[in-house]
């Protein structure tokens, strides 16, 4: 019979990262590197907010700052909110950095797993080695996703354009530009 932190962390291989948030291993050791070598990284550097604001044009606060990995897939998150409104304008970059996975878990896997995952993902070329667009709006697997195998990371950057904008192309150009930056300070 599997114990419940075994069914938990099969259940994380195969959902995207959105989705572990409430499955945290508190359990195991953080600095676990999968004899990787990998490096570790902070996600609010990789987008710093004076950039998050000049993408969006307005002010923004950071309402969430992961320093370490919340869950097994290694995630940190760094989320920017508009600072005047609630009208779902944000910026947020979540990490699954393999230096900071549990088990046998490659950054690679979950990626592959994220992508298969998804009815049409819509293919992002030149971020990363490989880099998908999941769609805008609150769900799994929206925004671009994208692999960064020399480094075992995989890098999802999300925008909320306000509450009603559903212009894919707008979302997709702005996280593509942000990936970018991001993967640029790996």
């Amino acid at each position: 019979m599997l114990t419940s932190s075994v069914a938990s962390r099969a259940l994380l291989v195969a959902l995207v990262p959105m989705a572990l948030l409430a499955c945290s291993d508190d359990s195991s050791d953080p600095g676990q590197a999968n004899g990787s070598g990998f490096k570790k990284y902070d996600p609010c550097t990789l987008v710093s907010q004076a950039e998050a604001e000049a993408a969006l044009g307005i002010t923004l606060k950071v309402t969430r700052h992961d320093t370490d990995a919340v869950n097994a897939t290694g995630q940190k998150i760094c989320y920017y909110q508009d600072a005047a409104s609630s009208d779902m304008k944000f910026v947020q970059i979540s990490i699954n950095e393999q230096a900071s996975m549990t088990g046998s878990l490659t950054a690679e896997q979950l990626y592959g797993s994220m992508k298969s995952g998804l009815t049409s993902p819509t293919a992002v070329a030149g971020v990363g080695d490989d880099a998908y667009y999941g769609g805008s709006g609150l769900k799994l697997g929206a925004g671009v996703t994208t692999l960064i195998k020399a480094k075992g990371m995989v890098i999802n950057l999300m925008v909320g354009l306000g509450t009603g904008n559903a212009d894919d192309n707008a979302h997709m150009t702005m996280e593509k530009d942000l990936a970018l930056k991001a993967i640029a300070r790996l």
